[in-house]
């Protein structure tokens, strides 16, 4: 048992030796600014993929762009077997703002003396595909892969993967495999390895408020109508007293959940005290069972707000158009179109 044991350990401390020397051949993927709610980035990421894949020893390398959207990228490499796993992964990022919060730079990999990386979308999701291309790569330096391997990179995942439903049935003959590994995995408070069986959905919108060609002086604010007002007013009609959504059939969307779900949730688990710690969240969760909440509640959230004057000193103005951004995460039942009208209405 010890000689098992050791020579775990020494495997193990051998594959993080070769990660480690191999993270500065694949950081220049993270200093790629693909944000895809701002347009940055994107060709040269898909670029720089593919050229990594075949770099790596990839069998068939492309890109799709038939169906428009930002290219999808798609590899294959062959493996020791005739079983195919395919990876899922995604090169876009959120955006970096507010910049002033950041204490390192925002697209240059940071090692910190915890032993882990600060970067723009190191965590979701870029070190989970960089991780996959070094085991790639140390299984082709040991004796080669195992089984056949596929890869998918979209690049409009931060932005709600507006194309890649119409990609996937178009090349299903491509992306035919034994088992799909998503985009990546976590461990939880507690240490367990995390297992997804779904996510919510989602749906994003602007709203948008305009009450004059131009913005007035604050004198005027007795009898001339606000912009920023008038938005806040229509988001405050949006939420009940008890920060439920106050829209007519939005709650008679949401399919009950089967018992074989209930009891799955049962054991879930869910560390309430140590999000709470994290984030340092200063107001009580707005549910007696924050875990159930998050399984199979639908929300509404303010995701940005802009309007008139947010920088030093004083300007004392009357917006003149007001914006903000919001998104919803869907329950069970739930799709984007039918919530949009309702909320709409």
């Amino acid at each position: 048992m010890a000689n098992t044991e050791s020579a775990t350990s020494t495997e193990r401390a051998t594959v993080e030796q070769f990660a480690r020397d191999y993270f500065d051949h694949l950081a220049p993927y993270v200093r790629l600014e693909s944000v895809s709610a701002q347009h940055r980035g994107i060709q040269e990421t898909a670029n720089w993929l593919q050229h990594t894949f075949r770099e790596l020893g990839a069998s068939y390398v492309t890109q799709w762009d038939e169906l428009g959207g930002n290219p999808v990228v798609f590899a294959q490499f062959q493996g020791a077997s005739d079983h195919t796993m395919l990876f899922y992964n995604h090169y876009d990022v959120q955006p970096p703002e507010p910049l002033d919060e950041w204490h390192t730079e925002p697209f240059e990999p940071t090692f910190q003396d915890d032993g882990t990386v600060r970067a723009r979308g190191i965590g979701d999701d870029k070190g989970e595909l960089m991780c996959r291309l070094t085991a790639v790569r140390y299984l082709q330096d040991h004796g080669g892969l195992p089984c056949n391997l596929k890869f998918v990179v979209e690049g409009e995942e931060e932005v709600g993967s507006g194309h890649f439903a119409d990609y996937v049935q178009h090349h299903a003959a491509d992306l035919a495999a034994d088992v799909c590994v998503w985009e990546g995995g976590s461990k939880n408070g507690q240490e367990h390895f995390t297992v997804t069986g779904g996510v919510k959905g989602i749906l994003a919108f602007d709203l948008s408020v305009r009450t004059a060609d131009v913005d007035l002086h604050s004198s005027l604010g007795a009898y001339v109508d606000n912009a920023a007002w008038r938005l806040i007013d229509a988001l405050h009609s949006l939420r009940t007293p008890d920060r439920r959504l106050a829209v007519d059939g939005y709650y008679d969307l949401v399919a009950p959940m089967s018992a074989a779900t209930k009891q799955a949730v049962d054991r879930m688990d869910f560390d309430a005290d140590g999000l709470r710690q994290r984030a340092g969240l200063r107001q009580p969760y707005l549910r007696d069972d924050p875990k159930l909440a998050s399984v199979n509640e639908p929300s509404l959230t303010v995701n940005g707000f802009n309007a008139g004057y947010t920088g030093d000193g004083v300007k004392t103005v009357i917006p003149r158009e007001a914006h903000a951004k919001l998104d919803c995460r869907l329950a069970q039942g739930q799709t984007p179109q039918a919530c949009f009208d309702l909320i709409r209405a």
